[in-house]
């Protein structure tokens, strides 16, 4: 299962969740059975209707975790059927894998 979460750099488990979804520079992407980490750059291209979760989607993630997610975003998870947490801001990727695999964050529903 590979989760993702918005950051602003490439530290891996180190790094901070961003507070903001689609303005995030990068999102980190965890594969939670082997811990494998993986930091993509959010490059949307509005032009071509590639947004953040088209970018999400086309690196095979199942789970996104994040403070926030627009109306427009959460519409795209859902119809990607990927599934959507939520977490606070500033917390460490390396947190919120625990917290996901102990089943302790909140499901985004809407």
């Amino acid at each position: 299962m590979k989760i993702a979460f918005p950051t602003k750099g490439y530290k891996g488990f180190k790094e901070k969740i961003f507070s903001h979804f689609g303005s995030a520079p990068t999102f980190t992407v965890v594969e939670s059975k082997s811990g494998k980490v993986k930091t993509i750059k959010n490059e949307p291209q509005p032009e071509k209707e590639i947004f953040p979760p088209d970018i999400l989607v086309k690196n095979k993630v199942d789970v996104v975790i994040a403070p926030d997610l627009g109306e427009k975003a959460i519409q795209k998870f859902k119809d990607y059927k990927i599934k959507m947490f939520k977490a606070a801001p500033g917390e460490k990727i390396a947190d919120l894998v625990k917290k996901y695999n102990n089943g302790e964050l909140k499901r985004i529903k809407n």
